[in-house]
């Protein structure tokens, strides 16, 4: 099967280039990116890899098509060599599979049941089970943090095709890109050729096929859906019934933005800081677009349109007295939001004071936490780690944790990075020690992250250590 890419969403411009330059031709694009790469039709082809944004604008999520998935991980080898810092989170459950699940808890004042899939479980909303019950279930989200990152199932059935999706009731519908007569001739041959008992919906990439190829397409999909009900009464659970899409996020840190942005400048003129300043949010993304349209009039004026852009964003920067939150992203995708803390100095650092519940230990330095304890943490943007030095109500020095991540990046108030788990210890006493390289390595090993990000981690927290150990010889 061909190669073919489907990109939305802020990092389009530049992920449409890193595609086309491994080989894939670009399917629904939008009239910018075909302005842009001088695309002379829009193609509305079935894409085999399909890319979109993170809701957080942190990354992008890639849904491969079933007979794609081998060829995908030589794409993320690829993405991990080109981008220093990107961390790869592969998903277990396959988008948009069926199961055949078992009820195994049921909550009722949640109105919710966990449905053991086999190699992983699920979670079900507004499901009327009990705990033991076989049901077929479809996968409509491949994980939700919140939910103790389980897959999002439905008991609803639906079975995708590239041109058509068969769906649960008798009704002909039609994707909102496929305009005219396209759409007029589709809903009557819809019409026409509907399967008992299911609906279609017609996909943009029907636009470009003739009758006989959708009407082949829709009598296979039905003899798969009658194969899978079919599996369902015959197959012990938990099981998997029908392949779906493969899912794969990717994290972009500081350094993979700024390596977009540079990919991006080769095609248009592209402001400093582009793909994170668009992650701020809809008020930043228009300032963005505005001055970058300037740009492209003026380019002679580049310094000046970038100062003055920084003059109007400067008024969202940290300020003393303000609260400043910690977004604490871990290798494996999940996020802490750690803070508030007050901000107490903008010299040398941000610096910020957090006051602390007693009860349990620090991390690493097993000291108990007790009543009237503070931190004092220390940021440098752009930095691979930040400091915490606890204390007591009296001020006394309780230990020092120093925290390897990802370059440090500064929004409007808070402070994020990725959590690389291997960290430096400083006791009162000046001995200091590396800790937790294992869990490191664990995510290098599974391949959540390139060699060389984890050969940087190793060698900051080395160099660290080496620091300190001098500054207490």
């Amino acid at each position: 099967m061909m190669s073919i890419a489907r990109i939305r969403g802020i990092y389009s411009t530049s992920l449409t280039k890193l595609l086309q330059d491994f080989g894939f031709a670009i399917t629904q694009s939008s009239q910018v990116i075909r302005e842009r790469f001088k695309l002379q039709t829009s193609s509305v082809e079935h894409p085999t890899i399909d890319i979109h944004d993170r809701k957080d604008k942190q990354g992008v999520i890639i849904r491969a098509n079933p007979s794609f998935f081998d060829d995908l991980n030589s794409i993320l080898e690829k993405l991990k060599d080109i981008f220093l810092d990107l961390v790869v989170l592969k998903r277990k459950a396959l988008v948009g599979g069926f199961y055949k699940g078992k009820v195994i808890e049921t909550i009722e004042e949640k109105n919710i049941s966990y449905i053991d899939l086999g190699e992983l479980d699920g979670i079900l909303f507004d499901c009327e089970s009990s705990t033991g019950d076989e049901i077929l279930v479809r996968v409509v989200e491949a994980e939700r943090n919140e939910e103790k990152k389980k897959a999002v199932l439905s008991r609803e059935i639906t079975v995708p095709g590239q041109y058509a999706v068969l769906i649960p009731t008798q009704t002909v519908k039609i994707s909102k890109r496929i305009y005219g007569p396209k759409r007029s001739s589709l809903y009557h041959l819809g019409k026409a050729i509907m399967p008992y008992n299911w609906g279609i919906l017609w996909r943009t990439a029907a636009a470009s096929q003739e009758p006989p190829i959708l009407i082949n397409e829709v009598e296979q999909l039905a003899k798969e859906a009658e194969e899978l009900l079919k599996k369902h009464h015959t197959i012990k659970s938990p099981a998997l019934l029908r392949e779906g899409y493969k899912e794969v996020v990717l994290l972009f840190p500081k350094i993979s933005k700024g390596k977009l942005d540079e990919i991006r400048s080769e095609i248009i003129p592209t402001i400093p800081e582009h793909h994170k300043l668009k992650s701020f949010g809809p008020e930043f993304s228009l300032a963005i677009d505005l001055a970058e349209k300037f740009l492209l009039q003026k380019p002679e004026e580049k310094d000046l349109i970038q100062n003055n852009l920084m003059e109007i964003l400067s008024d969202k920067l940290p300020k003393v007295g303000q609260e400043l939150y910690m977004d604490h992203m871990k290798l494996d995708g999940r996020i802490f939001y750690l803070g508030p803390g007050r901000i107490v100095e903008l010299n040398d650092c941000i610096k910020i004071i957090r006051y602390f519940s007693p009860g349990g230990f620090y991390d690493g330095l097993n000291v108990p936490k007790e009543e009237g304890d503070y931190g004092i943490t220390c940021f440098k943007e752009n930095e691979w780690n930040f400091s915490t030095s606890y204390y007591n109500e009296d001020g006394e020095l309780k230990g020092t944790y120093f925290n390897i991540n990802t370059p440090i990046e500064l929004y409007p108030g808070k402070v994020q990075y990725v959590d690389l788990e291997i960290d430096v210890l400083l006791f009162p006493d000046g001995t200091s020690q590396i800790i937790d390289e294992e869990k490191l390595r664990e995510f290098y090993d599974t391949d959540h992250i390139s060699e060389t990000l984890f050969n940087k981690a190793v060698i900051v927290a080395n160099n660290l250590l080496k620091s300190l150990e001098e500054k207490n010889t």
